[in-house]
Order: structure tokens, then C-alpha cells, then sequence
């Protein structure tokens, strides 16, 4: 499976994100929680939580090809991940993926 090394440094990646779209990602993508419901608990109106999640998500796309070069089908389906040689220490675990 090309995503079983992504996932060890899901959690280390999230970490790297700005303040203010880690913990918004960690609900949204990890905890699962609705968009709606995170514009309640954030005190913020739901278009700007719909906006806050979809720029952690590029933020964390952009972390992981810095780290990991990877490849995927035409329908973004994983098929193949890499370690890059100037990975930082923390991207350690994408390094170590099995192809």
C-alpha cells in the first residue's frame, strides 16, 4: 500500500502547519468533525472555516511534497511515494515508505 508511510507522518506534517489551521485541520481531517460544526466552535462564520480548511489542506499538500515526492493517477489516488534526499529530520517517516 503506497499511503501506509503517509500516515505514520500525517501527524508530524499537521504538527509543522501554522497555529491557525493545525488544530482546524486535526478536527476537520482526523476528527471528522463537520465544517458547520467547526464554524461554531471557532466562533467563526461558516464561509471562512470553509476557506480556513481548504487553505490547511494546500498547506499540508505543500509539506508533503516538499518532503515526499509522489506520485498519483488521474484521480489522485496515491501510487507511489519517495523520500526526498533534502528532507528535514522531521519528514523522517516518509523517507522510509515502502514503494
Amino acid at each position: 500500500d503506497a499511503t501506509k508511510g503517509l500516515d505514520q507522518c500525517i501527524h508530524t506534517m499537521i504538527s509543522q502547519l501554522p497555529e491557525e489551521y493545525r488544530d482546524i485541520i486535526i478536527d476537520s481531517e482526523i476528527k471528522g468533525i463537520r465544517q458547520k460544526d467547526l464554524a461554531d466552535k471557532y466562533s467563526m462564520a461558516y464561509p471562512s472555516m470553509r476557506s480556513r480548511v481548504q487553505r490547511g489542506r494546500e498547506r499540508l499538500k505543500q509539506l508533503f511534497h516538499k518532503c515526499c515526492s509522489i506520485e498519483t493517477d488521474r484521480h489522485g489516488n496515491v501510487l507511489s511515494v519517495d523520500g526526498k534526499n533534502d528532507c528535514a529530520a522531521s519528514c523522517d517517516p516518509c523517507a522510509e515508505t515502502p514503494t
